[in-house]
């Protein structure tokens, strides 16, 4: 599949979610207040939705009209529980929509090492593209999170998943939803799992929202490492500045081969595509030292990139 000047490729596209099943209440409704607060600061006020719109249940084909019908995306990675629910299910809207949905299943090491690899294991059977992680979550009640540090629980994963002919591995960095805890989306870990695993490649979701300085010393260091900029890559709607210092930042730090748009689950992916379809650098932070966003670029972020990290182009 080429990767055009027309190209869009959705690296994090998923439902929106302030259920209660990882979250407490308080969290889960925190989390739909901060959703419906950035949206105020960052969408065109022509698209900003309500907080009761934001918190409409949507079904997977519903999120196909958008991304597909709506917003002119050709291909998306749909970040979702490999379980069917009332939203649907997300491996049959893949083999409804072949060559335009990668699934990218979300796997959940709260339960015990044997129950995720073997939930690894039928993943891999069924195709997947990839894992998508999430640090933390309630269990029980209880906060429990994990680090990508661990030898005992999520080397082991990894592991698998390299035996396995999983490439892909997501994780969601810098953006506690709600009430939850910090500390589980710092960027330390990534470290460690990057090193140790060089033919893994990690996917940061919501890079450029939170330790900007870390990830792009990252991003110089390895390789393996691709920057998701769901979150960020909305503040060409609104906050330009804002971007062009996430983007400067990666440039400068050589990772423009590694950043990628991505929708998620704040508002209609429409406006975003508009924006990032137009975007540029500031003439004075250009003047300051930072690179533009040439055609060049503009063609890898929106998805060439994506297109490269799943092997949909080499």
């Amino acid at each position: 599949m080429p990767a055009n000047a027309s190209f869009v490729f959705d690296g994090f596209a998923e439902l929106p979610d302030y259920g209660t099943d990882r979250r407490s209440p308080a969290s889960a409704r925190a989390a739909l207040d901060r959703d419906a607060r950035m949206q105020r600061e960052v969408f065109p006020e022509a698209d900003v939705q309500t907080r009761e719109q934001l918190a409409a249940p949507l079904t997977y084909d519903d999120l196909a009209d958008r991304l597909f019908v709506e917003s002119g995306i050709d291909v998306a990675a749909v970040h979702a529980s490999a379980t069917p629910g009332p939203q649907g299910d997300v491996f049959a809207l893949r083999d409804r929509l072949p060559g335009r949905v990668l699934v990218m299943a979300r796997l959940d090491p709260f339960f015990g090492l044997e129950r995720a690899l073997d939930e690894l294991d039928a993943l891999a059977d069924r195709g997947v593209a990839g894992i998508s992680l999430d640090q933390y979550r309630v269990v029980d009640g209880e906060d429990r999170s994990f680090s990508l540090a661990d030898e005992d629980t999520i080397h082991p994963l990894l592991e698998r998943c390299v035996e396995r002919g999983i490439r892909v591995v997501s994780v969601r960095k810098g953006n506690p939803r709600g009430l939850d805890p910090l500390d589980p989306y710092r960027v330390a870990d990534l470290d460690q799992a990057a090193r140790q695993f060089p033919t893994l490649q990690f996917e940061l979701v919501h890079a450029g929202l939170a330790f900007l300085d870390e990830v792009a010393l990252q991003m110089a260091r390895f390789t393996n490492l691709w920057a998701n900029l769901a979150g960020a890559n909305h503040f060409a709607m609104r906050q330009p500045r804002r971007l062009a210092e996430v983007l400067g930042e990666f440039f400068l730090h050589g990772a423009e081969d590694r950043i990628l748009f991505g929708s998620g689950a704040l508002g209609h992916p429409r406006p975003v595509v508009e924006a990032l379809r137009t975007f540029r650098m500031p003439a004075d932070m250009v003047d300051d030292g930072y690179l533009e966003l040439t055609d060049e670029r503009r063609v890898k972020l929106l998805g060439g990139n994506a297109a490269r990290l799943h092997e949909l182009v080499r």
